[in-house]
């Protein structure tokens, strides 16, 4: 729970205006994709250096075919907030996804993460 109050404090960063701007209205819709992110990454695997493969899908390209968009949305914008929060810096999500070491338990974490955020979001909205 540390890690969503950080992704709180954050918001108030210029760089995440759009993102705090967005969640009233859009924190619902973008839980909902992060959790099908969740499954299909659970169902299907998940790779490095790669968008989708026979063995899975990268945690971008695992966005971008249940939002069928990338670098776009709220989405796209509460995952990269929580790669922020995690990283202590700006890497991005490709990243921080083909880091050396990184597991599909630390992904599949990430994502709830931002799914967690998201829904608190709607709550207060």
């Amino acid at each position: 729970m540390a890690r969503l109050g950080s992704a709180c404090r954050l918001l108030a960063d210029p760089v995440f205006e759009p993102l705090a701007a967005s969640l009233g209205a859009d924190a619902a819709m973008a839980a909902g994709q992060l959790e099908s992110v969740a499954l299909l990454l659970s169902r299907e695997g998940w790779v490095q250096w790669m968008p989708h493969s026979e063995s899975g899908w990268c945690l971008l390209g695992a966005v971008e075919h249940v939002t069928g968009a990338i670098f776009v949305g709220t989405a796209y914008r509460v995952l990269s907030l929580m790669v922020h929060v995690r990283s202590g810096e700006g890497s991005g999500i490709a990243a921080w996804n083909d880091a050396p070491g990184r597991t599909v338990d630390e992904v599949l974490e990430l994502v709830g993460d931002a799914v967690a955020f998201a829904r608190a979001k709607e709550v207060a909205s």
